[in-house]
């Protein structure tokens, strides 16, 4: 299954301006997987990750949504980044 994140440069541009621009590759990762696994079209979906930044526990969480696009392939999902939180302990 093919999957494309119709705007992976603001969600890129986004971690970069929070602090987290590394965890990029994990997120993705995590959205991939739960996209292949579980996601029904347009849903959102919450993904997080667990990171250490200055010596602090922090949680990065990225909101997605899967979308139907007329004409898209069955083995084809598209996904939209909608916006990313940090919370540290």
């Amino acid at each position: 299954m093919h999957i494309h994140m119709i705007n992976k440069n603001q969600f890129e541009s986004d971690l970069e301006a929070a602090g987290f621009s590394r965890q990029a590759d994990d997120i993705i990762g995590k959205m991939k997987e739960y996209v292949m696994e579980y996601a029904a079209s347009s849903e959102r979906f919450l993904i997080e990750t667990q990171t250490v930044m200055n010596e602090y526990k922090a949680v990065v969480c990225a909101m997605f949504s899967t979308m139907e696009i007329a004409g898209a392939k069955k083995d084809e999902k598209h996904v939209e980044f909608e916006a990313c939180t940090v919370w540290c302990e």
